[in-house]
């Protein structure tokens, strides 16, 4: 869901919400914000799999082992 071109509507429908209503409603009881302002929020954070802040800092294993 953090894609751009991802679709909320799609993702609710696949988990078995019958409306995009529906889904938003239970959204809102479980996270207290609409699903459109989570994920807004959520694109705009980084997270560990894009940001190039850990490029080239790899854990590496001892020689010993």
């Amino acid at each position: 869901m953090l894609n751009d071109s991802a679709r909320t509507t799609d993702a609710a429908l696949a988990y078995g919400y019958y409306d995009q209503a529906h889904f938003i409603r239970h959204f809102r009881e479980l996270v207290a914000e609409s699903p459109q302002r989570y994920l807004r929020e959520a694109r705009a954070r980084t997270h560990f799999y894009n940001t190039s802040r850990w490029a080239g800092a790899m854990v590496m294993a001892p020689s010993h082992l």
